[in-house]
């Protein structure tokens, strides 16, 4: 029997209702629609080089700028998306239907 750990999640609305960022133990994951786009893990925000939509890339964008007003000091790290889905699988400790 595989026993699953608790997960502390916090999920914010981020400027759209089409953006949230979910918060799981010590990563920030930016999810546009439905899909995970950009992990921000200490000082690095690894960002997807897929280009899913006009729209999406807009949400990438605003997210580093809201980070970069925060004064937040970070490395952007451009990753293919299987990357991001796989962060995102090992941070939740399951597979959820985005990843």
């Amino acid at each position: 029997m595989q026993v699953q750990k608790s997960l502390q999640a916090k999920i914010r609305n981020f400027g759209s209702k089409q953006l949230k960022e979910v918060t799981v133990n010590d990563k920030n994951i930016l999810v546009s629609y439905a899909t995970p786009v950009a992990v921000k893990m200490g000082t690095e925000l690894f960002v997807t080089t897929t280009k899913f939509s006009v729209t999406t890339s807009k949400h990438i964008t605003h997210y580093i700028g809201d980070l970069i007003k925060k004064g937040e000091t970070f490395d952007v790290v451009r990753v293919d998306h299987d990357v991001i889905k796989k962060i995102v699988r090992d941070t939740c400790g399951l597979v959820v239907p985005w990843a």
